[in-house]
């Protein structure tokens, strides 16, 4: 073109692409297979290689943004994989389930400055009237209505620290935007359709994304049967609660918690009974019951303070499977 005198025009690169691995069955993968991360080196390499080039290409699609399937053979093209199978995205609504390290690679280079990105601690002024924390041990900051709320409703006994700065993330349910900010066992999301309201911040659904993620769910149980009449001497069992709205009961330390932090409100409905699992995070066993919005662990070794129950690393783990951490 630029031997022929054409010195303005530029090329449009409308499809590149590398497959990733294709051993995916709609859950979280323990670890990115081996393509996987080559699909990533890949497109963060040829991207900026294309960028140096600016003054003859005008611009590069990379195909595809989400895994798809063609004639019933799966294409791990995308930058993500979604709950699809090989008749469409039915199954789960077309949700994320996998981000991929092509994700992450593309976003560096679309958005160097990522929200996990660590910030300067700000400088105070006696005359800002806007309150501000700086948490050092995670490099972020926490102010206005997140900071309220945060403050309002546990702090980092019950949200634990923020991992990210504010950010406007689209929710894939609805298509809408959503100020959010990440902490290590919850993301917060600012609506503020609910302003003046207990609502205007709700905590993401964490517990029933971590769920649909890994492909597991929960069958409705039975409500429970009242607690007997307490033996002479011997302190009454604990109540119990049934939410017909999700088929499972809340019991003992469990509901004691739940009720006294927030409830509804703060948590959601459980969706799953009590039972054991080990911890992502430590590798211990423990007694854990699973939320819209939270994984309760039941800490014996804490027995009799105030963290005999805990809320799992929810945050920090839905980070990881968005390959930012």
């Amino acid at each position: 073109m630029r031997k022929a005198g054409d010195n303005l025009n530029k090329l449009w690169i409308t499809e590149t692409g590398l497959e990733g691995t294709k051993d995916n069955n709609n859950c979280v993968a323990a670890a990115p297979g081996k393509e996987d991360v080559e699909q990533g080196e890949y497109l963060y390499i040829f991207y900026s290689q294309a960028a140096q080039r600016q003054k003859d290409i005008g611009a590069v699609f990379w195909f595809k943004f989400e895994d798809f399937y063609d004639n019933g053979q799966l294409k791990a093209l995308g930058m993500v994989h979604l709950a699809i199978n090989k008749d469409g995205y039915a199954p789960h609504g077309g949700k994320i389930v996998r981000y991929k390290p092509a994700y992450s690679a593309y976003q560096r280079l679309a958005a160097p400055i990522l929200p996990i990105t660590k910030v300067e601690q700000p400088a105070r002024s006696s005359s800002s009237p806007d309150q501000s924390y700086y948490f050092a041990p995670t490099g972020h900051t926490l102010s206005g209505t997140f900071l309220n709320y945060w403050l309002k409703n546990g702090g980092a006994d019950l949200f634990g620290l923020p991992l990210t700065e504010p950010y406007k993330e689209v929710d894939p349910g609805n298509g809408k935007s959503y100020l959010v900010q990440w902490f290590e066992r919850e993301r917060f999301e600012l609506h503020p359709e609910n302003a003046g309201t207990k609502y205007e911040v709700l905590l993401g659904l964490l517990g029933s994304e971590l769920i649909a993620r890994s492909c597991r769910s929960f069958s409705r149980a039975q409500p429970l049967p009242p607690p007997p009449p307490p033996e002479k001497g011997k302190p009454p069992l604990p109540e119990r609660s049934y939410f017909n709205a999700t088929g499972h009961n809340l019991v003992g330390s469990f509901k004691e918690y739940w009720e006294g932090r927030g409830g509804l409100a703060v948590f959601g409905y459980p969706i799953s009974e009590e039972f054991g699992e080990n911890s992502p995070t430590d590798g211990k066993f423990y007694v854990v019951q699973y939320f819209e919005r939270a994984r309760f662990e039941l800490h014996p070794d804490a027995r009799g303070t105030p963290y005999e129950v805990q809320l799992g690393l929810l945050g920090s783990q839905a980070l990881v499977a968005r390959a930012w951490k």
